[in-house]
């Protein structure tokens, strides 16, 4: 026996509240007390709640079409809770259309927020993916839908992730994925289908390495030339995108054709459409004219804590935010010195730099920390990836540079130093360097934390060593000259 209200709401088309839909969806009533009759009553509020249910789910695409916002919105918030889960998920996947322009309504935001809410906390939640998802994906925006929530923050159910790489495949195909979402979903993709092996990734920038031979057969497959010219086409990051493509074997003539025509988007990616882009896109120009490269033959390097870092020939262009160093006292040996290093407006802050070979090992590093700290500076940010061995000498090697100041490039003195050597270690991400005796910042990164801890404590007790060995060494001066005066 079906609920005589739900029934004659469903027929006139009228709207069934979230409440009288909760209601129904939870898995029976509660018990009512004991007694032969009370048993009876008990058996047919059983039955009509399981007639009710099914005749909710037989007509889900009315309830539906008929639910303004606010009660649908309440409805999902509760659907990780109710039961029939796996029922009103492929129901609402079979009305993405509706869902669509409830989104598109007043509260929209709170029907996605729910809907977000719903597929995040049940396990059943990949079902709705598993069919229409690229015409849901392409017929909503970030802010109604958005694939990170899915990729970075993991769902309840682990087989949603698969399903949405293989729906943005669909998207990339049918020509309709979001230009912000090229970059991210390609990484998280070529991450995703390399994670049997023992690949090695840096996450701050895009350089890939131990990659198989078959696994790059299997990206190959999935992303062609074609395919490949698109995304660089359809993205704010062609430049990054291109080495995320290239470390998989993938790379076109077509592809550097377009870079090579179309500079400003290269310079918007460098400057992240900051407004001093004209400015960077000088700056570019007088540098590829000086290495002697095209707009296709820039790379992109990585991703630091307060910029990104590109390749310009032997040169290293690094732009992004203000650094909590960027006024250092005085400049040191043991610094990569800069052809450029200014701020644009008292927060954008670009950096010219000679190319050097990134890393060094762990003994080096410390040196690196202890020399620094010899001439009361204290680096905090230690990682392998912000030390270099200088492939020139240490100077300034570009034309008409040679007489700068070095007060022009935010340093307080303008000290002459000694010239480091080729195959040197010097220290070329100046973002943490501070003057001892005042504040410092250790960033939020395992790795440099835990290294500058333990240096910390290694550089006090060699100098503590030092001063012992010192101390006695005075006394038994002292004790020498005595016995000459005796």
């Amino acid at each position: 026996m079906i609920d005589k209200d739900i029934r004659k709401k469903l027929e006139e088309n009228e709207e069934i509240t979230a409440q009288e839909l909760i209601k129904y969806f939870n898995y029976l009533p509660a018990p009512i007390e004991k007694g032969l009759f009370k048993k009876f009553r008990q058996r047919r509020a059983e039955k009509t709640h399981v007639e009710t249910q099914q005749y909710l789910l037989d007509n889900f695409d009315t309830i539906i079409a008929t639910s303004s916002t606010i009660q649908m919105s309440k409805f999902l918030t509760y659907l990780p809770s109710l039961s029939h889960r796996e029922d009103i998920f492929k129901k609402l996947s079979q009305n993405n259309t509706r869902l669509i322009e409830l989104f598109n309504s007043q509260y929209g935001d709170e029907v996605s927020q729910a809907l977000y809410i719903a597929l995040s906390n049940s396990r059943e939640a990949h079902i709705f993916f598993e069919q229409g998802f690229s015409e849901f994906y392409a017929n909503t925006n970030r802010y109604q839908f958005d694939i990170r929530n899915y990729l970075v923050t993991k769902p309840v159910s682990d087989e949603i992730e698969p399903l949405i790489f293989k729906g943005m495949l669909e998207s990339i195909n049918s020509g309709c994925i979001r230009k912000e979402d090229v970059q991210f979903f390609l990484k998280e993709y070529l991450h995703h289908v390399s994670t049997q092996e023992h690949v090695s990734w840096d996450f701050t920038g895009s350089s890939v390495s131990g990659v198989s031979d078959i696994t790059k057969q299997q990206v190959q497959e999935d992303f062609s030339p074609e395919v490949a010219l698109y995304l660089i086409q359809n993205t704010d990051q062609p430049i990054f995108v291109r080495q995320l493509l290239r470390n998989f074997g993938i790379d076109s003539p077509e592809i550097g054709t377009y870079l090579d025509t179309h500079l400003d988007e290269i310079v918007d990616e460098i400057s992240q459409h900051s407004r001093y882009s004209s400015s960077i896109k000088t700056i570019v120009q007088k540098l590829m004219d000086h290495e002697g490269t095209k707009p296709s033959e820039i790379e992109y390097a990585s991703k630091g804590g307060f910029g990104r870092v590109f390749k310009i020939g032997d040169k290293v262009l690094k732009y992004g935010k203000k650094a909590f160093t960027a006024e250092l006292p005085y400049n040191s040996e043991l610094f990569l010195q800069p052809y450029f290093r200014s701020s644009l407006d008292g927060s954008d802050f670009l950096e010219v730099y000679e190319q050097v070979d990134v890393g060094g090992n762990r003994e080096e590093m410390y040196q690196l920390y202890k020399g620094l700290r010899d001439q009361g500076l204290i680096w905090t940010d230690i990682k392998p990836n912000n030390m270099g061995h200088l492939r020139k000498p240490n100077a300034v090697n570009f034309e008409g540079t040679d007489s700068m100041s070095f007060k022009d490039f935010g340093f307080q003195e303008d000290k002459k130093i000694p010239v480091a050597q080729p195959g040197n270690v010097v220290l070329i991400d100046l973002d943490f360097v501070f003057l001892e005796g005042t504040e410092f910042e250790v960033p939020e990164d395992r790795t440099a934390m835990d290294n500058f801890y333990e240096f910390s404590a290694r550089y006090k007790r060699e100098k503590e060593a030092e001063q012992a060995q010192t101390q006695t060494q005075v006394q038994s001066k002292k004790k020498t000259n005595d016995l000459d005066r005796d």
